[in-house]
């Protein structure tokens, strides 16, 4: 169960940030462009170490995996609030 919870938490991540890219940046398509194939390179590393039998000890690798998912969406965030007067 602890392997599908994350896994769920990771899907929840991807599919947050997935659609809030294209909402706070459709004024800045290359912005765009970057931070959505930021995301799916980030979960997809995130889900494939949550996945992977062999990497050792897999409930902390799963969690740091998370923690670097979720931290990932940081910058995008910041960022958005430095260049969107009018959004916020």
């Amino acid at each position: 169960w602890h392997c599908l919870d994350v896994s769920s938490c990771a899907a929840l991540l991807l599919l947050g940030f997935l659609a809030g890219v294209p909402m706070g940046f459709h004024c800045y398509p290359t912005l765009q462009a970057i931070y959505l194939i930021q995301a799916a390179a980030v979960s997809l590393v995130a889900i494939g170490s949550i996945a992977s039998e062999g990497a050792g000890n897999s409930r902390y690798c799963s969690t740091r995996a998370l923690v670097v998912c979720g931290l990932s969406a940081l910058w995008p965030a910041v960022h958005w609030l430095l260049i969107s007067a009018e959004g916020r």
